[in-house]
């Protein structure tokens, strides 16, 4: 088949690209490199810089996707990682042309929508309160606008199948008329064939939080929590590193020296960042709630990521919790490994794109 990815997620679309190549399929990834975090693609559009004019950075990014519609056509498949794609004064014009084309077109859902807005608010915690206070303009969310629905409905209407990777995407668009459509499929991660687990941590205990989206991922509780190892009598044992939106390339780089990963705390499922820690052996701190585990048919005991909430006592405790477990962190790293080995297998999960594209 050939087949065509629009966007990505913190290169998920890039490594399910690479496993259907080696399927045999001709795979085409265009995105933006997913913003600040640079990820690889085949073909990048353009993306305003920080700092650069905002009309001429608009200009440039409508320039620069007016050249994805050139694209689009002799492919079976196209999927996309969001119900919209382009600049947002171009879109209701453009978007339209990939889901009226002749290929099969799928969602990857993994992002913000209606039915998800709705969902996790009846959940015992979500990301929304937090995202609304740190991450978006005057504190207002356009999921819960008059007309959104309407808007958002009718293009999933236009999708054959819709895809999900986590508990809370998947469970959301079960309570809609899009049920017949909703699938899930588990994230695919690459490792690599050489395993480098965690040895005994003689010293200090290298923790490490990368801030990506601040509000939506709980960081305001992350960095409290580790302030308050920072001022009590537990931080002879812990060296920490902040980072604050930076390349994907540069985030692994640092999360090569580190023994424990602070990914985040708002969400039930855990994501790609928690993953790749596990992949590189390390202790990761993520949302792991028993719902994900029940609901993947996974025995919750043969998966090492530590699950932590929205509460800064919750995550406090945790990291001291670090100190008495770090005898264990060398086979806590082995079995965070073999779990991403067994159940986020990048050819395995092909195999279940590759059958869900051809059921379409």
């Amino acid at each position: 088949m050939k087949i065509l990815l629009l966007g990505d997620m913190s290169s998920a679309h890039f490594n399910l690209k690479i496993a259907l190549q080696e399927l045999g399929h001709t795979v085409t990834l265009i995105s933006n490199g997913d913003k600040f975090k640079q990820t690889p693609n085949d073909i990048k559009i353009y993306i305003r810089k920080k700092n650069e004019n905002k009309i001429v950075g608009a200009i440039k990014e409508i320039y620069s996707q007016l050249g994805v519609l050139k694209l689009l056509d002799g492919h079976d498949v196209i999927q996309t990682t969001t119900y919209y794609f382009f600049h947002n004064r171009i879109d209701k014009y453009l978007f339209p042309k990939i889901l009226n084309n002749k290929s099969k077109h799928v969602l990857f859902n993994a992002s913000c929508t209606l039915p998800y807005n709705k969902f996790v608010k009846d959940l015992a915690y979500s990301p929304c309160q937090q995202c609304k206070k740190y991450d978006l303009p005057n504190h207002t969310c356009d999921l819960e606008k008059k007309g959104v629905r309407n808007f958002e409905y009718k293009r999933y209407e236009k999708f054959d199948a819709i895809v999900s990777s986590h508990y809370e995407y998947f469970k959301a668009f079960e309570n809609t008329g899009f049920k017949q459509k909703n699938k899930f499929i588990p994230i695919p991660i690459r490792q690599n064939e050489i395993y480098y687990p965690l040895t005994k941590i003689p010293g200090k205990i290298n923790v490490y939080y990368g801030e990506t989206r601040f509000g939506f991922k709980g960081g305001h509780f992350i960095k409290e929590a580790i302030e308050r190892i920072k001022n009590s009598s537990y931080a002879k044992y812990f060296n920490f590193t902040y980072t604050k939106r930076i390349s994907y390339n540069e985030y692994t780089r640092i999360l090569d020296n580190t023994h424990v990963l602070i990914d985040q705390c708002n969400s039930y499922s855990y994501g790609v960042n928690a993953l790749v820690g596990l992949t590189k052996g390390k202790i990761v701190m993520t949302g792991a709630e028993p719902e994900i585990f029940n609901f993947m048919g996974i025995d919750q005991n043969e998966c090492p990521l530590i699950n932590i909430r929205p509460s800064v006592d919750d995550i406090f405790i945790k990291l001291i919790s670090l100190v008495s477990l770090r005898q264990h962190f060398p086979e806590m790293s082995v079995k965070g490994m073999e779990f991403v080995k067994k159940y986020h297998n990048p050819i395995k999960i092909a195999h279940e794109y590759e059958k869900l594209y051809q059921s379409i």
